[in-house]
């Protein structure tokens, strides 16, 4: 027959074992803490993901954003009637919706024909839209 073990051995063999779940459950929690943590750190280091429907930036240089320039520079000059010339595109924003809409700041040159003065506006804030059917 088998000798019984003491109590103080059981005691001991419980003790080493609540130490081992103890261990193996913070180890557990470090774990999946260290995840959680890096998976929000990921989260907010994208930023702000860009709004549904709202302006984003465009390059400049595109053929759309020019395209559009020279539309809303020719619209300007009919309106006030006199010769208004494109310098450059300083600034562009797109934004989808049912067309497409433009916001640009213009350099242009306006010539005044009554005082014989050519003026360079160094900012002009144009909005154009344009209708993704072409109607």
């Amino acid at each position: 027959m088998l000798a019984r073990p003491s109590r103080a051995a059981f005691r001991g063999f419980l003790i080493y074992r609540r130490f081992k779940m103890k261990k193996s459950l913070l180890i557990t929690s470090l774990v999946t803490l260290s995840i959680v943590f890096s998976c929000a750190i990921a989260a907010l280091s994208q930023g702000r993901p860009p709004i549904a429907g709202g302006y984003k930036e465009v390059p400049t240089d595109s053929e759309e954003v020019q395209e559009a320039a020279q539309f809303a520079v020719g619209a300007e000059a009919k309106k006030q009637d006199t010769e208004v010339k494109l310098l450059s595109v300083e600034h562009a924003e797109s934004q989808v919706v049912a067309g497409m809409n433009f916001r640009m700041c213009l350099r242009v040159e306006i010539e005044d024909k009554a005082n014989n003065v050519d003026v360079t506006q160094e900012m002009v804030r144009v909005r154009t839209d344009r209708n993704l059917l072409g109607i």
